[in-house]
């Protein structure tokens, strides 16, 4: 399991870089008492507007972008025909199909998200409620 997460708010200058690791330390210690470890970690910290001068750029790992997925796939040697790229947004479908993985919204769909998935031709392959039921449908290999 490997995160790949558009975070901009430090180039922003909403959050600090010490707040973000503390963020990153929590949440891999809320995950370890689960007994969920992750693989990889991979953010973009950048923004094409950002207030931090180092992190203003157009780069290739801003999703919907596909990066940050080609980045873990060198790293790790996986093969992203038999991948999920899970997300919450358009960015997220948008980045998985780029990539060649399989996508998943997590979420509802509803008429906004519809009409924009159609309008931009990206549609997940499926559609779940929360991270638990799509990893219970991915793991089924439904």
């Amino acid at each position: 399991m490997i995160i790949a997460s558009n975070q901009p708010g430090i180039a922003k200058g909403h959050i600090l870089p010490q707040d973000f690791q503390q963020i990153r330390k929590t949440m891999k210690i809320q995950l370890s008492q689960q007994d969920v470890f992750l693989d990889g970690e991979y953010y973009c910290l950048h923004h094409p507007e950002a207030k931090v001068e180092r992190y203003r750029t157009d780069c290739t790992c801003r999703k919907p972008k596909p990066g940050l997925i080609y980045n873990a796939v060198l790293d790790m040697d996986i093969d992203v025909a038999e991948s999920w790229f899970i997300g919450d947004n358009l960015t997220d479908m948008q980045a998985g199909r780029s990539a060649g993985c399989h996508t998943l919204l997590i979420g509802k769909m509803h008429c906004q998200l519809c009409a924009l998935m159609y309008n931009e031709g990206v549609k997940p392959e499926t559609v779940k409620p929360d991270l638990l039921e799509a990893a219970d449908f991915i793991l089924k290999g439904e």
